[in-house]
């Protein structure tokens, strides 16, 4: 008989147990407005998340079991240098960038915004008033599918930060770090100005990628090109700041969809208190815009639709952290760390996808 798994944990044991103090972590739920003290398996899971058959569920136990040893080696040796281009931890942060419920509820607003643009400007051709059609929209036979491409495909994805340099932030101060239900997040101070569709891609120079690893340990990926880390020798950097780790603490809670863990009931009114102040979901907005149908020949028009994020634009970042001089002097700031290789990468993505539209009678990716 198959062992089915039931509770489908969408943020990883081997993550929350390190901020278990005796066997339990603290959880808040902001949305309910509940606090309790619980076993790591009872958070940040939900019954059949993912699929009742676990072909997705067995495809993230993979990945974290590759990253698992990872992890305990930097939490083990914080202060040994990380080593770079390790596929398994690329694959695993932005595999939890795909999997969680964040990830799915932007996939669908993302759905929704492009198809209601499309919808809308299809009826308009034709001659109908849109606003005849209000709340008719178009919806998957399981939106579920959503969440599994997102998780399953982010996989393919780590070549994309290949580039980044590892970095471990070691919490020295009185206050511990948190771990969302989104935890692994992102942010690009060097184009924290810009407004463009594309500042917010993984691709481009200035990106940063957090992941909180224990309620005393943060693992970073960042554009070395860009920025000078603590000293820029070291693979590690002791934050002695509070303000520090209250902003890196404000990325989870900002990122969060409803639920924080944390270590010590010492820590509550400040869990409480941050998301009451830091609304959840908002360290990015959703965008769409569409041009205008033009012809094409014959009697066909062409128009695009687009739809993408802007981030929030934060008033101060980390003290540690320094945009280097020379980054300030780059042709176009919006430009791709490898430009080159991202057009390949893109290009080897449409084949693949051209390749299983073929094999299976359709398409797999959104």
């Amino acid at each position: 008989m198959v062992n089915i798994t039931k509770n489908q944990h969408y943020v990883p044991r081997l993550l929350i147990r390190n901020f278990a103090i005796k066997g339990k972590v603290w959880t808040y739920d902001s949305s309910r407005d509940i606090l309790r003290s619980t076993k790591p398996e009872g958070v940040l899971s939900e019954n059949f998340f993912y699929d009742k058959d676990n072909q997705v569920e067995n495809f993230l136990c993979t990945v974290e079991a590759l990253a698992a040893p990872k992890i305990a080696q930097i939490i083990a040796s914080p202060t040994e240098r990380v080593p770079r281009q390790d596929i398994d931890l690329l694959r695993f942060v932005l595999v939890q960038l795909g999997r969680t419920p964040g990830a799915y509820g932007t996939a669908r607003g993302n759905l929704k915004s492009y198809t209601d643009s499309y919808v809308a400007q299809q009826l308009k051709i034709l001659g109908h008033d849109p606003k005849e059609f209000e709340g008719v929209s178009i919806v998957l036979e399981d939106e579920k599918d959503l969440l599994r491409i997102s998780a399953v495909g982010s996989a393919l994805n780590w070549p994309l930060i290949r580039d980044l340099e590892p970095h471990v932030f070691i919490n020295s101060t009185p206050l511990d770090f948190v771990l969302s239900d989104n935890p692994s997040c992102f942010y690009n101070w060097y184009l924290k100005d810009e407004t463009g569709m594309c500042a917010t891609s993984l691709t481009k120079r200035g990106v940063q990628i957090f992941l909180p690893i224990s309620n005393r340990l943060m693992l970073t990926f960042y554009d070395s090109r860009t920025y000078k880390v603590g000293n820029g020798r070291d693979g590690f950097t002791k934050l002695n700041s509070t303000e520090d780790v209250r902003l890196l603490n404000s990325l989870q809670f900002r990122s969060r969809t409803s639920s924080v863990i944390f270590s010590s009931s010492s820590q509550a009114q400040y869990v409480k208190d941050s998301c009451q102040r830091l609304e959840p979901d908002s360290l990015f907005q959703s965008n769409w815009d569409t041009t205008e149908p033009v012809p094409i020949g014959g009697d066909k028009l062409s128009a695009k639709h687009f739809v993408w994020r802007s981030q929030l634009r934060l008033s101060r970042w980390l003290s540690v952290v320094k945009i280097k001089r020379k980054a300030n002097r780059f042709g176009d700031r919006g430009q791709d760390r490898d430009p080159e290789f991202v057009a390949d990468f893109k290009l080897m993505m449409e084949n693949l996808e051209t390749v299983r539209a073929q094999h299976n009678g359709g398409s797999l990716m959104t």
